[in-house]
């Protein structure tokens, strides 16, 4: 955990916590680690049966809900094109035909768009169906779980003198 005495890195401009970074960059590695393992993510990534996660209550509100292929599709997203942090990045995202989030992301927007009315009109939000901070949650709890994995793997793997295996879900 990350202490108020943690030092700062310049980010292209932005100031971030040296650890956050750390981590960021570890949880980035593990994703590229397992993408790697497909020769067709779209089709084929799958979140393993270790990583999956309930389906939080904002969900209800989506055409269809949303499954454990969304959050794949939702990782597959930030492989392909980052972790965004606009709204334009989450609409790249939601663009994106191999991902298939269109509908499930639709309208969303960001805390800083919806606050700033950047290039918003005052209808703009009335079609959200899912905040930008939920998605953000979402991912970052994916995330975790991606990395998590990642180091188990590596322990069982040094240990074993060999590869793993997993189940998708």
């Amino acid at each position: 955990a990350a202490s108020k005495t943690d030092p700062f890195v310049d980010f292209f401009g932005v100031p971030v916590k040296a650890s956050e970074y750390l981590t960021r960059v570890g949880e980035h590695t593990a994703l590229a680690a397992e993408m790697s393992r497909y020769n067709n993510p779209a089709t084929q990534f799958r979140l393993p049966r270790d990583a999956l996660l309930k389906p939080p209550g904002w969900t209800k509100s989506i055409p269809g809900g949303w499954d454990s292929k969304d959050d794949a599709m939702l990782l597959l997203g930030v492989f392909y094109h980052g972790a965004p942090a606009t709204t334009e990045g989450w609409q790249i995202i939601s663009a994106d035909p191999a991902l298939n989030l269109k509908e499930k992301l639709k309208g969303l927007r960001t805390n800083w768009a919806l606050r700033t009315g950047q290039g918003l009109s005052a209808d703009d939000n009335k079609d959200e169906l899912v905040k930008a901070s939920h998605i953000i949650s979402r991912v970052n709890q994916l995330m975790r779980k991606i990395k998590e994995m990642s180091s188990r793997d590596a322990k069982v793997s040094s240990k074993a003198g060999g590869g793993t295996s997993r189940e998708a879900a």
